[in-house]
């Protein structure tokens, strides 16, 4: 069944909020008169994103409808000195968003913004290092996996390791993106190792 639309008329409009009044077509339109203009216009939703720049933390921007990744970069200018030149990356896709690319309609609205367009990434585990570049945008749950996977690690053995940072024992969150963390020339190390157990 199509459903009228109360846009088209204001008479549609006003039998649609009092489909049982005895009020006539006159008195409709009359009563139509008063009523504030509503334009479609402005009844459309903001295009809205989360998105991280760099090591900053991650936030909300509510955007035009129409919002492209250039005029969202052009939207930042003055936020970091580099934003001209930063990749707009959705997570864990493995290319940059072009420029003319829409930001809206994307099921899953999370964004990462860099200056690398990969990250060399290198995990300790034992004696062996495993080596590959991902993208800014790439989760730690995603480098994680393919870390476990390198090491021969079946499913139970992989749920009770982690990524730390070499040298640090910063353990970053599962859902936490590459080009979050502090990188130093488009590179970062990783030891893979057991979680610590807590004593109750």
């Amino acid at each position: 069944m199509t459903l009228p639309d109360p846009f088209a008329s204001p008479s549609i409009f006003l039998r649609l909020i009092f489909p049982f009044s005895p009020r006539s077509s006159d008195q409709l339109g009359e009563a139509a008169k008063a009523l504030p203009v509503i334009e479609k216009e402005k009844c459309t939703m903001a295009t809205v994103i989360f998105a991280a720049i760099e090591d900053e933390p991650i936030e909300r921007f509510d955007l035009a409808e129409a919002a492209l990744v250039k005029t969202f970069i052009a939207s930042l200018a003055g936020r970091h000195p580099d934003i001209a030149e930063m990749l707009v990356f959705k997570e864990d896709d493995d290319e940059p968003l072009g420029h003319n690319h829409p930001l809206k309609g994307h099921d899953k609205a999370i964004f990462q913004l860099h200056r690398c367009r990969q990250i060399k990434v290198a995990v300790n585990y034992k004696a062996e290092t495993f080596n590959h570049k991902f993208a800014p945008g790439t989760t730690i749950k995603r480098v994680a996996k393919w870390a476990t996977n390198k090491a021969g690690l079946d499913d139970a053995e992989a749920q009770e390791h982690v990524l730390q940072i070499s040298g640090t024992r910063t353990q970053p969150p599962l859902n936490a993106h590459l080009g979050s963390l502090k990188i130093r020339g488009c590179e970062i190390e990783f030891d893979l190792v057991r979680k610590q157990l807590v004593q109750g």
